[in-house]
């Protein structure tokens, strides 16, 4: 069984993500910032980090980072609504250069995040 931290401070947003992915042959671990995904990433071996870009204590690409200088071939998707300076996908262009194997702009289908956990997952460890 696959398992997925899902690192998304807004509850409301986290819970319809998790409704995404429930029907899928998935175990979700919820995260509310950074730091509680990077511990639940290293508590559950999870397999994908599915991570906001903007969040409190620690945000996404600073948890990328610290996931990937201990797990460098870790995949992870980022997600993000919100902007960074004046473009509002600068932060997803970032997590793209850090690693991310996947990038999706809030809001999204259902589908589209099925596809984004596919294909990760599709890509080779």
């Amino acid at each position: 069984m696959v398992r997925i931290v899902l690192a998304e401070d807004d509850f409301q947003e986290r819970l319809l993500y998790k409704k995404f992915l429930q029907n899928e042959s998935f175990t979700i671990y919820e995260a509310e910032n950074g730091e509680d995904a990077i511990r639940i990433m290293k508590e559950k071996k999870a397999d994908i980090l599915i991570t906001d870009i903007l969040m409190p204590e620690l945000n996404g690409l600073e948890a990328m980072a610290s996931l990937l200088q201990e797990r460098p071939q870790a995949k992870i998707i980022a997600i993000s609504g919100g902007n960074i300076a004046t473009d509002p996908i600068e932060g997803l262009k970032l997590a793209s250069r850090l690693g991310a194997r996947r990038i999706l702009r809030k809001p999204f289908s259902r589908e589209a995040l099925k596809q984004a956990v596919a294909g990760t997952l599709a890509t080779g460890s």
